[in-house]
């Protein structure tokens, strides 16, 4: 029977599989240390170098030690494997090619599929699907990020075609999320949004830009208690995240008090997404999180975009303490002494206003494009 939506191909029956009858799988790192980190050796692929199906490393991508590497070398990649990432943004996926064979996983799950049952494509399309990823989040566990482990992940079933019909799929989809792509990066460049730097940047300390808040009290009205999502930021707790039932003094339990505008981090999420501007207002939060207000030479908006990208998050895991995956601790003095080059105040206003318009523009687009990825998800695997 000719598939629709799909003029060049006919489908097959297709199986239900496990996930454990299509290859080998293991897991990436679980634990490092600081002093693992090198400038040169084996690459590090953390989750939050997986983006959109690819990988995206940055400026400054984090190397392992010789040593460390060959110490792990049973969990060095090897071309076709897909990677999974299973703490943050879960199920994002990714096929190591060329640039990343020999590299290391933190925080991900390994498949190296058997290439006589599944086309490595395929799966990681699959693993970057909608109806995966929201399998998940289901599944997930974990305060303030989603977390799921290697037991969850060998209960996946996969619908499974023909390897020919994988192949002829994983490609379709790709071009057609390629279109998309190219889409959205030409009207990002369009509506002439020129913004014109003037005046040198100067190099300054986080504590010349940023001061710690450590206001601590019991929740109120005033100030209600709150979560900190990975990119969410603040946000009223939902069920997932509302641990209060486990509090026997709720009256007087002490919180970190949050305004609108900080800046918040949490060291055990940093690289899935916990750190961040607080969008929302009067809060409170779990101590465990590191508050900050800015300076008189700081404007909150540009912070809050210049200390999220990846280079600056590298510099902080440089400070990393702590050798278990989430007990890692960057103390409040260490992050006030990371460099940064800023530019004056008023031009730091500009390009937080120019930050804020394009990110509308994208908004205003990507909603053009919502209709189209919908199509896309109608045809995947339904």
């Amino acid at each position: 029977k000719r598939a629709k939506g799909f003029p060049w191909l006919f489908f097959y029956v297709w199986e239900q599989r496990k996930v454990t009858e299509l290859g080998k799988i293991y897991i990436g790192l679980v634990t490092t240390m600081t002093k693992h980190y090198t400038s040169k050796g084996t690459l590090l692929i953390r989750n939050s170098d997986i983006k959109d199906g690819r990988f995206e490393f940055g400026e400054e991508p984090i190397y392992l030690d010789e040593y460390f590497a060959k110490e792990n070398l049973l969990r060095m990649h090897k071309i076709g494997d897909v990677i999974t990432v299973h703490t943050g943004d879960v199920g994002t996926s990714a096929v190591i090619g060329e640039k990343e064979e020999n590299s290391i996983g933190f925080a991900t799950i390994v498949t190296r599929p058997n290439s006589q049952i599944i086309d490595s494509n395929y799966l990681s399309t699959f693993l970057n699907t909608d109806k995966h990823k929201k399998w998940a989040v289901a599944i997930s566990t974990g305060d303030g990020r989603t977390n799921y482990n290697l037991g969850d992940y060998y209960k996946l079933t996969i619908p499974l075609p023909i390897l020919q019909e994988q192949k002829a799929i994983a490609t379709f989809i790709t071009k057609i999320n390629n279109l998309i792509t190219l889409h959205q990066r030409k009207y990002f460049c369009s509506n002439n949004l020129i913004f014109t730097i003037t005046t040198a940047w100067e190099q300054r300390k986080v504590s010349e830009l940023l001061v710690e808040r450590n206001e601590q009290a019991p929740m109120s009205e005033e100030y209600p208690l709150m979560a900190f999502i990975a990119n969410e930021g603040v946000t009223p707790k939902g069920e997932r995240y509302d641990r209060s039932s486990l509090v026997t003094d709720t009256e007087n339990k002490l919180y970190k008090r949050t305004e609108f505008g900080d800046f918040i981090y949490s060291s055990n999420n940093l690289e899935t997404g916990s750190i961040g501007l607080n969008k929302y207002g009067k809060a409170c939060i779990s101590p465990v999180y590191s508050i900050f207000l800015p300076t008189g030479i700081a404007n909150s908006d540009f912070l809050g975009r210049r200390l999220v990208r990846k280079d600056f998050i590298n510099l902080m895991v440089k400070w990393r303490q702590g050798v278990i995956y989430g007990q890692w601790k960057i103390h409040e003095s260490d992050f006030l002494k990371i460099e940064i080059s800023v530019p004056l105040v008023k031009e730091q206003c500009k390009i937080g206003a120019f930050l804020d318009n394009l990110d509308n523009l994208i908004t205003l687009h990507q909603r053009e494009c919502f209709f189209i990825k919908k199509e896309v998800q109608n045809v995947k695997f339904n």
